[in-house]
């Protein structure tokens, strides 16, 4: 959002639903994103002997992560946008979106592994707890995008 600047009147105007806008910045990102993930799948699969459901893992919850990854920079760049950039440079490596997203990520990425090392290690299986962590990021992932279409879209229209 922050990345349109002073052209963001041009999206305001389209008859296109504001949510319909935002869930496409989504889909950019994972679009662009998402072959990567698989490839790497695909590799581990070659390089590590892995069971249906390892490799299962491998695909499945990458792809859950990075849909929640862009899901959340859509919301936390809605929430915090800068419009007042001088260069994409500036904009895309000194917003305060950038930031608050990339450690978010990192961080949602560390905590349910440090959650297994630490507390469930000895009572979970890792298996169970992957796709309990891939259940969890997709609830997270509708309640996010619930927001964008809902009052994520109100917000945009009010840019």
């Amino acid at each position: 959002i922050s990345l349109e600047g002073k052209n963001l009147w041009i999206l305001k105007t389209l008859p296109i639903p504001a949510g319909k806008i935002l869930v496409s910045k989504i889909l950019a990102h994972v679009i662009a994103s998402a072959p990567v993930a698989i490839l790497a799948a695909l590799v581990c699969l070659f390089v590590i002997p892995f069971s249906l459901n390892g490799f299962l893992m491998a695909l499945i919850l990458p792809l859950i992560v990075n849909v929640w990854q862009g899901v959340f920079g859509v919301v936390i760049n809605l929430l915090y946008p800068r419009f007042d950039w001088v260069s994409e440079t500036a904009c895309v490596k000194q917003s305060v979106s950038v930031m608050i997203t990339m450690f978010g990520g990192v961080a949602f990425a560390a905590i349910p592994i440090l959650l297994y090392v630490f507390v469930f290690k000895e009572t979970v299986g890792l298996v169970l707890y992957v796709w309990l962590c891939a259940a969890v990021f997709v609830v997270l992932c509708i309640a996010l995008l619930r927001y964008l279409v809902t009052a994520g879209a109100k917000r945009f229209a009010r840019l």
